[in-house]
């Protein structure tokens, strides 16, 4: 995950590389605008992952600007973010979605996440006039661009790097296997609400910040992070030995800081 130090070097010095794609605002409520965000995402992830920053653009030749975000766009969420991908990319995507405000305008942009590690190469599923064709990978170039693999090196490349990710995936399981421990699977039914309370609690959130005087240090104008988390299978116990429970767990401080109850 990468640091608010990271987020922010990478619109206060804004430097379009193969594994960095900065892009204007776009409407993923339209098939143009799904189809421009599911491209780049391909072409970074077949790349070996990278980031797409949202809002930063300029004429050929000019520095990127901080522009934002217009008022018939809405505020991406990860649902609506990875939606779009996936509608184009196979195997499917997940990005992840993290915001931070430009220190110099003010500015909050969203910065995508796009992971690397597949181990077949990624193809678009469908067509889009003029932005994405049907049955076709593609890869970050020089220039940087996004583009098909046409000749034998380009192939080579892709390949190699699904390779190497199959053998850190063998690598892993075999691991794994010889410490006799196989992790459970999530059950995806008990994922959605989380996402769906996670999601309720950010709007939530964003109301409650929007009704602070600006310049309110309870905005958390340097940005934040977000962590959602649910126990499981958790055999449930009666109030003495919960009481008991957190009564231990108040006297453990593993970071400076103990539990809040």
């Amino acid at each position: 995950m990468p640091t608010l130090s990271d987020l922010r070097n990478l619109i206060l010095l804004p430097n379009e590389t193969l594994s960095n794609e900065y892009k204007s605002w776009l409407d993923l409520t339209t098939n143009q605008g799904r189809a421009t965000l599911a491209k780049a995402a391909i072409a970074l992830a077949n790349h070996g992952g990278g980031v797409i920053v949202m809002g930063m653009v300029g004429p050929a030749g000019s520095p990127l600007q901080s522009l934002p975000r217009p008022d018939g766009i809405a505020r991406y969420d990860p649902d609506v973010v990875n939606t779009a991908v996936n509608r184009y990319a196979d195997p499917k995507i997940h990005c992840d979605l993290h915001f931070t405000l430009h220190p110099e305008t003010n500015i909050e942009h969203a910065i995508i996440s796009v992971p690397g590690l597949s181990t077949v190469p990624i193809m678009s599923i469908r067509d889009c006039d003029g932005v994405i064709h049907k049955h076709r990978c593609y890869l970050r170039k020089p220039g940087p661009k996004s583009e098909e693999p046409f000749t034998s090196e380009e192939w080579r490349t892709l390949l190699s790097r699904c390779v190497q990710a199959g053998r850190e995936s063998m690598l892993d399981s075999i691991r794994i296997i010889l410490k006799g421990h196989v992790p459970a699977p999530i059950v995806q039914n008990k994922i959605d609400p989380l996402r769906e309370f996670g999601r309720e609690s950010r709007e939530r959130w964003e109301v409650l910040k929007n009704a602070l005087p600006t310049g309110d240090p309870a905005k958390i104008p340097l940005g934040h992070y977000e962590f959602t988390f649910r126990i499981v299978d958790a055999s449930p116990v009666g109030l003495p030995e919960l009481k008991k429970r957190l009564d231990t767990a108040s006297q453990t401080k593993l970071t400076g800081l103990g539990p809040v109850c």
